[in-house]
């Protein structure tokens, strides 16, 4: 009976960092622990497969990123938006070159469809007993999640909502 209890304590604080206890790979195969954006906002966005869509267009995240200077932007290059490995080469370069010093992720399965193959910070983002406020999944180009200083999801906006709005304003500079 100790032996089941000390599990489940251990289970319960597995999380203890949340999203900070992770980390995730870049398009160029290099290993990023989040935590290395602690004390600093990060802005999670699932990337449509062209840079000109018009539901996430990169002229408007570089708007957002010249305007938030300190706020990170991690896009999340996933299956399930069309790209695939072979694009590795193209995605860097609509990308990187329309956004300098934005963070690409590798080619991932971001949807809670994909189960145990969901990328661990996905998991996280869309599952509320992992982040402790939204059960929402990326199952869209255009998602948003914020995350706060200390690394909490303090917000998640759906595709409906434009990078470029007042309102994605007022979430970003949310103290």
């Amino acid at each position: 009976m100790r032996f089941l209890i000390s599990i489940l304590i251990v289970g319960l604080f597995s999380y203890a960092d949340g999203i900070y206890d992770l980390s995730f790979k870049t398009i160029d195969g290099k290993t990023v622990p989040v935590s290395s954006f602690k004390g600093r906002k990060v802005l999670f966005v699932v990337l449509p497969f062209s840079p000109t869509d018009t539901i996430l267009p990169a002229s408007a995240l570089k708007s957002v990123q010249t305007k938030y200077r300190s706020l990170v932007i991690i896009g999340i290059v996933s299956v399930e938006a069309g790209f695939k490995k072979a694009d590795r080469e193209k995605i860097k370069t609509q990308y990187k070159n329309m956004l300098p010093g934005f963070i690409l992720t590798e080619t991932i399965k971001a949807t809670k469809a994909a189960g145990k193959d969901q990328d661990p910070v996905l998991q996280w983002l869309t599952h509320r007993q992992l982040n402790t406020h939204f059960n929402e999944d990326a199952k869209a180009p255009g998602y948003k999640f914020f995350i706060d200083e200390k690394g909490e999801l303090y917000g998640m906006l759906d595709p409906g909502v434009k990078i470029s709005s007042a309102f994605v304003d007022k979430v970003i500079r949310r103290k």
